[in-house]
């Protein structure tokens, strides 16, 4: 599935410089909110609880109003670096999925990807079906937390990862995996592809 190895020197990606370069493109500044950039986006509510999945950028993170306006609790930091904002603090549960460095946590084997996603899929799984909304972020909410997003999308719906991802990009358009990403949502394809022929679906188990 996947051959651990480290990026090529062309292939090494400064995340928070592409963010940067986004918000150029978009004529923001990271802290402003218009046009079709947002702090944040929904992209899939439980059917029954109610909780809602939402790709977010740094401002989402950072700012407790915007997170109490949309009764986000649990919250996916998908860098390496960012600081947990509001760990510590009552009622804020934080998971770290370092989306960009996958290549340094997965082989060959299934068993790696199994390791890498369940604890994501768990915490996730866990908040939604509980009536909690949940937060994946990192800089821009477009590349390491939009990558994020559309495994969960295929994790939560059962699609594959080009579907997932439209499906994330109508809901937020900068959604944008880049770099070596696409090779970690590939494998995750495979691996659900081989987990259905065997009849083998929840995570949590």
């Amino acid at each position: 599935m996947f051959a651990r190895r480290k990026p090529a020197q062309s292939e090494k990606l400064d995340f928070d410089d592409e963010a940067l370069k986004l918000f150029k493109t978009l004529n923001i500044k990271p802290g402003e909110l218009g046009g079709d950039y947002n702090y944040l986006d929904p992209v899939w509510r439980h059917p029954t609880s109610g909780g809602i999945l939402y790709i977010g950028n740094q401002t989402a993170a950072q700012d407790l109003s915007v997170q109490a306006a949309h009764k986000i609790t649990h919250i996916v930091n998908c860098t390496a670096d960012m600081p947990n904002f509001h760990e510590g603090k009552a009622g804020k549960f934080y998971l770290r999925f370092d989306v960009s460095n996958h290549w340094r946590y997965l082989d060959s084997s299934d068993q790696s990807v199994v390791q890498f996603v369940t604890p994501l899929f768990q915490f996730v799984d866990t908040a939604l079906e509980r009536g909690h909304s949940v937060l994946v972020h990192c800089l821009a909410g477009a590349h390491r937390a939009g990558t994020t997003g559309v495994a969960c999308l295929m994790h939560l719906t059962g699609a594959q990862a080009d579907e997932a991802t439209k499906l994330a990009q109508r809901c937020r358009r900068v959604v944008c995996p880049i770099g070596m990403l696409p090779q970690f949502l590939d494998g995750l394809e495979r691996l659900q592809a081989k987990r259905s022929q065997r009849g083998i679906g929840s995570f949590n188990s």
